[in-house]
């Protein structure tokens, strides 16, 4: 059985405590979005999204789409994997939809392969679902999106969220 204990610290106030008169209340912090599909290991800050529910929900918020596919048995995706663990990348990922998938176990990830089926890819949509393809690694002109821990992957990524009048 767990215990809670509240305390009374008049140091430190209660967070819970209403503002009395003229006093400004303490600011909310965003809550990072909830992820509705698994990790699978490539960030678990980041709220990734079942492929078969992204585009739609891309093109109701009005959100880019970053779609990564991978395999399970690739060294090359275990190695990028890290790319997406930093504090950084995972407040970036927010002003996107964000989906992992794995071309064995996601049908449709197997659609999404404009210059062939490698691994890892990573494709960046609108919210309408159209692809952008010229956001891409920049340095292999025959696996265009393929990208490697060495990619500046969230220059990309910041490259697509100016193009649809976001921040990042």
């Amino acid at each position: 059985m767990a215990l809670f204990v509240a305390c009374n610290n008049p140091e430190r106030p209660d967070p819970h405590a209403q503002a009395g008169e003229g006093e400004q209340a303490p600011p909310k912090a965003e809550a990072p979005p909830v992820a509705s599909a698994p990790a699978n290991g490539w960030g678990e800050d980041i709220a990734w999204r079942g492929y078969d529910e992204a585009f739609a929900q891309a093109k109701a918020e009005g959100k880019p789409l970053m779609l990564v596919v991978y395999t399970s048995w690739c060294s090359k995706c275990r190695a990028l994997k890290p790319t997406f663990h930093s504090s950084e990348f995972a407040d970036l990922s927010r002003d996107f939809v964000m989906v992992n998938a794995d071309q064995e176990q996601v049908p449709g990830a197997m659609s999404q392969a404009p210059d062939g089926e490698y691994i890892p890819r990573i494709l960046f949509f609108s919210p309408d679902g159209e692809l952008h393809a010229d956001v891409q690694n920049g340095h292999n002109p025959r696996y265009r999106y393929y990208y490697s821990p060495q990619d500046d992957l969230m220059g990309r990524m910041r490259q697509v969220l100016e193009r649809h009048g976001r921040n990042g």
